[in-house]
């Protein structure tokens, strides 16, 4: 294993938060099974920026979202309103939250990697690399992150040390998954590699023939869209590919799965329903536009974000259009529940909040 040399960890601490620090509740939110939903717009409120990405839920009240300047919006469902924006030295790429810590990848003349005490409104420790870093994964003790380079590394959170690195083969756009103890890292070669988190030790690898573009582990299976457009199912207990599927179309998003049954779209707008245990699947209604985000369940059948500024309402064993729910902008991530509602971020600086 190589030691990545030009790893520098920054002292003294630095201030960044704009605006007071909140204070966030325990980690106990759990998501809803299927909750209800009707479309019914209940509020708007504005963003100081636009969103980018998925939002990450802190706890039962607050939800995280990176804004396209680079930073990270925190929003209380309870009280309606965005309470804090938290800045780096540099644009934020992504970000991971862990007991009252966010860490997060930014870009500045160097690629830095941040831990940040949202308790005291202060960075505990920043680590320089050298090139473009993933979004990092927090667990226990480690914070992994992957260079584009190829460069896999695990630092300790307390202080920000190399507690171990690996060079991987090709390059790599996705964030690590962490399933157990076990990392899996997929390549623009084609190959997912399962890496021991203990010590980064190369366990075994799959080919899947295209560049990988997404990952989620889900239900003992991890999935991985490609860019040439398959959906592919990897069995890790037997390491072989169980499934794979050929869409036509980039696949960027993760799966929705529930129970035996995997929803999936493509870039190009094409859902499939998936029988997650033979692959069996059938494309349900086309609506022949791009999925801003993983579709989300609920009691009423399945909700599909468009780029094309709708909220699409589906029949989850027919595909059939139920309800259209039109915004003034397009919508870039998987519909959110917390607090008893529905939300979806909106390009032109809106949350919205729906029944």
């Amino acid at each position: 294993m190589t030691r990545m040399r030009h790893l520098l960890i920054l002292f003294p601490l630095a201030l960044l938060a704009c605006g007071s620090t909140v204070k966030l509740g325990p980690d106990t939110y759990a998501p809803h099974q299927a909750p209800p939903f009707d479309g019914r717009k209940l509020d708007q409120f504005r963003l100081n920026a636009m969103t980018k990405g998925e939002p990450v839920v802190l706890d039962s009240v607050h939800s995280a979202w990176l804004s396209a300047k680079g930073e990270i919006l925190i929003f209380d469902h309870r009280a309606n309103k965005e309470v804090d924006r938290i800045s780096g030295k540099g644009p934020i790429t992504g970000f991971a939250y862990q007991q009252h810590n966010f860490y997060w990848t930014e870009t500045e003349r160097e690629k830095n990697v941040v831990r940040y005490d949202n308790t005291t409104g202060k960075e505990v420790w920043r680590v320089r690399g050298g090139t473009y870093s993933t979004s990092p994964l927090v667990s226990g003790n480690l914070c992994i992150f992957t260079q584009v380079n190829g460069l896999l590394t695990a630092l300790a959170v307390d202080s920000g040390t190399v507690v171990w690195d690996v060079r991987t083969p090709g390059r790599v756009f996705t964030t690590p998954v962490l399933h157990d103890s076990t990392l899996f890292l997929g390549n623009d070669q084609g190959r997912i590699a399962a890496y021991h988190l203990a010590d980064g030790e190369k366990r075994w690898s799959v080919d899947v023939r295209s560049p990988v573009m997404v990952m989620a582990f889900r239900q003992d299976r991890l999935y991985a869209g490609t860019f040439s457009g398959e959906m592919v199912a990897v069995d890790p207990a037997t390491r072989t590919i169980r499934w794979r599927i050929e869409t036509g179309a980039q696949v960027r998003q993760a799966p929705l799965v529930t129970g035996t049954d995997a929803f999936w779209a493509n870039s190009g707008g094409a859902l499939y329903k998936i029988n997650t245990t033979t692959g069996e699947f059938r494309r349900l209604d086309r609506l022949k536009v791009p999925i801003g985000g993983a579709p989300a369940l609920s009691e009423a059948g399945l909700l599909y974000a468009g780029l094309d500024g709708n909220l699409y309402l589906l029949n989850q064993q027919t595909g059939k259009i139920e309800k259209t729910v039109p915004f003034d902008g397009r919508l870039r991530s998987t519909p959110l529940f917390i607090e008893h509602h529905w939300y979806v971020a909106v390009e032109d600086h809106w949350l919205y909040a729906l029944d």
